[in-house]
């Protein structure tokens, strides 16, 4: 729900303060739920998610890929990762399919527990706005790209733990692995 988060955060930036009517530490009541799933339908939720979702597979695909050939010993036969692509696409198609509508009802408590009404009425409006629809239309992209950067660094991170794990551990075993525990 990125893609949202970041749409919600600019038209916040553009909502008058005078907006906010009700404190949104409140469990939300029917009418910020109702407004919510407004500003949600005003999203092209459903558009967007299942856009999203295509996008996240084109990731992943192009992360199987650099994870293949990183090392040409294991190369895998193009059949069978076409194959296990495939595999990977359809369970991702048949979760958000399944279980859509609970994202959607999830999502729009989400927003409805931020926002008050009046903000989300807001929100709600300023979707006409070309920048933000052009912003809308080209989030899924820009979430699979942020994800991509985001399990780059993640992996550049892992190592560096895996490697002081490693030592942490030879050392320990050098030193103290040999005294008796109890």
């Amino acid at each position: 729900m990125s893609r949202l988060s970041l749409g919600a955060i600019v038209a916040l930036f553009l909502a008058s303060p005078a907006l906010a009517q009700q404190p949104v530490n409140q469990p939300p009541d029917a009418a910020r739920i109702a407004a919510a799933q407004a500003y949600l339908d005003a999203t092209h939720y459903d558009q967007q998610m299942s856009r999203t979702v295509n996008a996240v597979i084109e990731q992943i695909d192009r992360s199987f890929d650099l994870k293949l050939s990183a090392d040409p010993a294991e190369k895998l036969p193009d059949d069978l990762v076409a194959k296990i692509k495939g595999i990977a696409a359809s369970h991702m198609h048949a979760a958000f399919a399944e279980h859509g509508a609970d994202l959607k009802r999830g999502t729009a408590l989400i927003y409805a527990s931020h926002f008050t009404v009046a903000e989300l009425q807001h929100l709600s409006q300023l979707q006409s706005d070309p920048v933000i629809a052009r912003m809308r239309d080209e989030m899924p992209q820009i979430a699979a790209d942020t994800m991509a950067l985001t399990q780059n660094l993640a992996q550049q991170e892992s190592e560096k733990v895996r490697a002081e794990v490693k030592t942490a551990v030879e050392d320990y075993l050098a030193h103290e692995g040999s005294k008796p525990t109890s």
